[in-house]
């Protein structure tokens, strides 16, 4: 009996006539950082098929997806068409578009660089930070460790994400991952070091970075010193550290995960969550399925419940059914009914109840959209600009499962706020990280 869904019936579903649907097939890929170059031209299939008009959150899901000469041209193609920058969502589809060629493979992007500059579709910031990229691509590792230890020691002061400019700092990492290896002593030893005093130390901003460059560069040898880190009580420390072994993404990375989560805090079972949730195997859900039987804590139980959900695992459905059921699981974090009821259409598996939750979850859907709508402020007849805010940090280019884009007609919202769109999510966990997340 198979334990998941054939990843091919998976791709499929990317070209499924529900956009939520698409949606969750396409982030399956590019939440566990796949190398298949033939994700992204299912999504302008999708595209092409469905309308470009109402598909910025799908291009958002794109970001960490590899890219082709053929794929980039596409993208630029589409930047030159007339859009009303007054209407939210083809503004955003720009947008979202520019952020995925923004992230794409600067070898790729040199090679179309008097196009992109032409391009009338792209925003200043954005040409500014893919230009910065081709640059960054004939710099050697030695200048970019330089780079990265500059901004390291220039931000030494600072405390918090928004005060630095770290869409620059993954940059420089993403530009030393590619010489990564002469430095592989030197990341596993930055690595081992344990910081006690962050005043003034530059290893405040290296710490999550070199986590982020042992990720990119899908090091083996670090999995357990990534491991120790993510025990550390900093969510931006263990975010880059959920996602850098999500990244190495291996059946080592779940054995030594599951090695300690059961006598890990909630901290740290929280992230391991999302490595059960983004790294795709059996194992995987072998380990989510036996950690959930075990937790006690509702929100950990949501996490272990859509980790199973995004592997689509055949046992998961009927797991998580009863979570619902039995109201022990956190609703704050995810409308897990909505994640449970795409699931099963994308398994073409049902549940008893899937036809009176897809209604529940469709009429909720209605309301958020109009909630949503009436927040951010519907398109104004004049056609006029509207301003745009890139809700990003320095940089427009930032680490890519984080930058979101909104037109917005209402003051900003913190990131641990609850979502203005109405999912009672915090706005971090849903429209801030949806492109994403």
């Amino acid at each position: 009996m198979m334990t998941r869904l054939p990843e091919s019936k998976v791709k499929q579903a990317i070209l499924h006539p529900e956009s939520e649907v698409r949606d969750a097939a396409i982030a399956y890929f590019s939440k566990s950082f796949t190398n298949d170059k033939t994700i992204m031209p299912l999504v302008i299939e999708a595209i092409e098929k469905y309308g470009w008009e109402h598909s910025y959150p799908v291009v958002g899901r794109a970001c960490d997806l590899p890219q082709t000469d053929a794929t980039i041209h596409w993208m630029l193609n589409e930047l030159s068409r007339d859009v009303n920058k007054a209407d939210m969502d083809q503004a955003n589809y720009f947008y979202s578009l520019g952020r995925v060629l923004a992230g794409a493979d600067p070898a790729l992007l040199l090679q179309q660089k008097a196009e992109i500059l032409e391009s009338g579709g792209l925003s200043a910031d954005l040409k500014q930070s893919i230009m910065k990229r081709i640059d960054m691509h004939s710099w050697g590792g030695d200048v970019c460790w330089k780079a990265l230890e500059d901004f390291c020691k220039a931000n030494k002061t600072k405390r918090y994400i928004n005060e630095v400019n770290i869409g620059h700092a993954f940059q420089i990492i993403k530009a030393l991952s590619r010489d990564g290896e002469r430095y592989r002593d030197r990341i596993v030893s930055l690595l081992a070091e344990e910081i006690n005093d962050f005043e003034n130390n530059p290893m405040r901003w290296m710490e999550p970075l070199v986590v982020a460059l042992a990720g990119e560069m899908r090091l083996g040898p670090a999995i357990p010193l990534i491991i120790k880190k993510l025990k550390i009580d900093s969510d931006f420390l263990a975010e880059e550290c959920m996602y850098a072994l999500s990244r190495i993404g291996n059946d080592s990375v779940i054995e030594a995960v599951s090695a300690v989560f059961s006598d890990a805090d909630s901290h740290f079972r929280s992230y391991a969550s999302g490595i059960f949730r983004y790294i795709h195997s059996d194992l995987s859900v072998e380990r989510a399925r036996a950690f959930l039987e075990k937790e006690e804590d509702y929100g950990i139980r949501t996490m272990l419940g859509l980790a199973l959900l995004n592997n689509f695992a055949y046992d998961g459905l009927e797991a998580v059914r009863k979570l619902i059921i039995d109201e022990t699981y956190e609703p704050f974090i995810t409308d897990l009914q909505e994640d449970l009821i795409i699931a099963c259409t994308i398994m073409e598996e049902r549940i008893p109840e899937y036809e009176e939750w897809k209604e529940a979850v469709m009429q909720r859907r209605a309301k958020a959209e109009e909630r949503k709508r009436s927040f951010f402020g519907k398109p104004t007849k004049s056609g006029q600009d509207e301003d745009v805010d890139h809700q990003t940090s320095g940089d427009t280019m930032q680490n890519d499962h984080k930058a979101h884009t909104i037109i917005r007609n209402a003051p900003k919202t913190g990131r641990n706020e609850p979502c203005p769109c109405g999912s009672g999510k915090k706005y971090k966990k849903c429209c801030l990280g949806k492109e994403n997340h």
